[in-house]
Formats: C-alpha cells, sequence, structure tokens
C-alpha cells in the first residue's frame, strides 16, 4: 500500500467549436459532434432578434419532446420581485430576447452534467436580458434535468419566432 496525491476533481474545459459560432440568419444554430465530454457548459452572449417576444432556447441533442425536460425556474422582470417558481416541462432553459430596435441583449449559461453516459443528465442555468438599457430587464435561474439516457452529442440553440440577429454561441466541454 502507498500513498499517492489526490486526483483533481476540477474538470478543465475545451471550446469545441472553435471562436464560437454566430447567431445570425437562422432561427435554429445547431453545434454537434460534441459526444465524449462529461460536462457541457453551453454560453450565449449578446443574442437578439428582430421579432418581439422571441425567445431563446436551449436544446440538447436537438430534442423538442417537452417530456424530455424538466426544470423549475425562478425569474425576476424589471424592477419588480422574484416571481415564484414555475414548472416547466419543454427545453433546457429558455430566455425573452430582446429585439434589436429596441437596443438590448440576452445572454444565457447552462451546465450539463453526465453528457457522456447513459442516464438523466442533471443541468442548471441562469440568463438575462435587456430592454431599452434595463429599464425592463429579465433575469431567469433554473435548474432540471434531461430524461433521454442517450450520449449529448448536439447543442441547438433555437429562437421562438423568426431569426436571431447577434450574438455567439459558445459550447464547452469536460
Amino acid at each position: 500500500l502507498k500513498w499517492a496525491a489526490a486526483a483533481s476533481s476540477t474538470p478543465s474545459y475545451t471550446l469545441l467549436n472553435a471562436g464560437g459560432t454566430a447567431l445570425t440568419g437562422a432561427a435554429t444554430i445547431t453545434v454537434s459532434g460534441i459526444s465524449g465530454k462529461n460536462e457541457i457548459f453551453v454560453y450565449i452572449d449578446s443574442a437578439s432578434s428582430n421579432n418581439s417576444g422571441a425567445y431563446i432556447k436551449v436544446r440538447i441533442n436537438g430534442s423538442t419532446t417537452s417530456g424530455d425536460y424538466y426544470y423549475l425556474s425562478a425569474y425576476k422582470a424589471g424592477t419588480a420581485d422574484w416571481y415564484g417558481i414555475s414548472e416547466y416541462t419543454g427545453d433546457a432553459g429558455a430566455l425573452r430576447l430582446p429585439t434589436s430596435t429596441d437596443a438590448g441583449t440576452g445572454s444565457l449559461f447552462v451546465h450539463i452534467y453526465g453528457c457522456n453516459g447513459a442516464g438523466v443528465k442533471p443541468f442548471n442555468g441562469l440568463s438575462w436580458g435587456s430592454e431599452n438599457g434595463d429599464t425592463n430587464h429579465e433575469d431567469y435561474h433554473w435548474m432540471g434535468h434531461y430524461t433521454p439516457s442517450t450520449v449529448v452529442t448536439s447543442i441547438a440553440v433555437t429562437s421562438s419566432t423568426g431569426n436571431f440577429d447577434a450574438g455567439t454561441l459558445y459550447v464547452y466541454g469536460a
């Protein structure tokens, strides 16, 4: 028996879509070929849409089946108090996108665990967006899980109405 140094438990993340992927000219942007990673970190920077009321939706393996996702979310809009927790069964988090004419943007973060194995994949995240210089911002915090027992091979980001007109999608893996 011999003592040895403990293995590091801190994952080392690598950008899987070199330089990021532009969120322009399409309603759905997909980064695929990301299997072999146990953790996936999705970051959307400064997204916007020309369509009023559009939401960013993050989809694991492109799944649009509402029963594949379950999460609880709390959100705050403008200067109002935090709203109660809501239960959702669709997509791995969402954020209402400001339109480009509002001079605002939205950003989103999702961390997905257990991506390279069978079984449920827990995730958590947060998102924030601003319209008209922060006079009507929304902040969301959520946690949940993705139920299919398949390896995560792609992340799709969708605008609920119309195309994205700005922003960058970064997908990291560890």
